[in-house]
């Protein structure tokens, strides 16, 4: 899918956004088709990387995989075997890097509505983070858990720090997903198109290109709804036709 936030993650080079996106899918896949723990450690361990995005697939993951408690256990101890050495080896190199990074945190620039919620301090933002978490849920309970990961991580974009395009990636799933329904199948074409023609809209009139981020959210909105049932390609008449066996 050559969707804006596609390209701007490449040609900006956000490689580790990219990772935590693989990650995502990796983990996914694995959990679903019932994978070794390894790989579904691997993935959560890579989807870290973007723990905000990856908050709606980790929940998701530990409520429909409640029973394997086993393999869970497995994967977290593997994700965190994966992730310990770099950690390690970051307070090698600085042993000040948590106070550096909590700096940076602050520093960082935060655009898109979840800005107003930054404002309100940390308790409202840990609010909105149960409320996406909620609402993933809620939607893998009534809807699948493909639809509960890939809406959730559409809606994390609006929740994460939005100081590029590239954090659009993370609703790209929901289109992809959507896609695959009867009836939606024009959908991520047609997302893509008029994307891009915002993106080009906003950079002409001199405004932040990362607003267009939200219409790749917004268009995961089949995903709330139930499948569509595909037709039949059996001719309607055919279970009438008399049986020449007979």
């Amino acid at each position: 899918m050559t969707a804006t936030p596609a390209v701007y993650a490449l040609i900006t080079t956000h490689v580790f956004s990219c990772l935590a996106l693989l990650g995502c899918s990796l983990a996914f896949w694995a959990s679903e088709r019932r994978r070794s723990p390894l790989w579904l450690g691997l993935g959560l361990a890579l989807a870290a990387i973007r723990p905000v995005n990856a908050l709606p697939l980790v929940a998701v993951i530990v409520w429909a995989r409640r029973a394997e408690w086993q393999r869970l256990a497995a994967a977290a101890a593997t994700a965190i075997v994966l992730c310990a050495p770099f950690t390690v080896w970051a307070f090698v190199i600085d042993r000040r890097w948590p106070l550096d990074y909590v700096a940076m945190l602050r520093a960082y620039p935060v655009a898109g509505l979840i800005q107003f919620v930054y404002a309100a301090g940390p308790i409202a933002y840990l609010a909105a983070l149960i409320a996406l978490t909620a609402l993933s849920l809620a939607i893998a309970a009534y809807r699948g858990s493909e639809a509960g990961v890939a809406t959730g991580m559409a809606l994390s974009v609006a929740v994460a720090p939005l100081p590029g395009t590239y954090a659009a990636i993370f609703a790209l799933p929901a289109l992809m997903v959507a896609g695959r329904r009867s009836g939606y199948e024009w959908l991520p074409g047609i997302a893509s198109a008029i994307g891009w023609l915002a993106t080009i809209s906003l950079l002409a009139l001199n405004l932040a290109p990362a607003i267009a981020s939200y219409w790749y959210v917004v268009n995961s909105y089949p995903l709330l709804r139930a499948p569509r049932a595909r037709p039949s390609s059996v001719p309607l008449g055919a279970s009438k036709r008399p049986n020449p066996t007979r």
